[in-house]
């Protein structure tokens, strides 16, 4: 976030309903994680406040 990396590894996610494996994207305007093997599924967002 804000320019700098942050690792999935940091995300701690584990067992149902959530994937164990996230596809993820950052940008300028945020952060969204979705699970790997279900990417219809609930997805995290984080989005960028002013």
């Amino acid at each position: 976030m804000d320019g700098q990396p942050l690792p999935t590894s940091a995300l701690p996610v584990s067992g149902t309903p959530w994937s164990e494996t996230l596809t993820t994207t950052c940008d300028s305007d945020g952060f969204v994680a979705t699970p790997a093997d279900e990417p219809s599924g609930m997805k995290i967002v984080l989005t960028r406040l002013g």
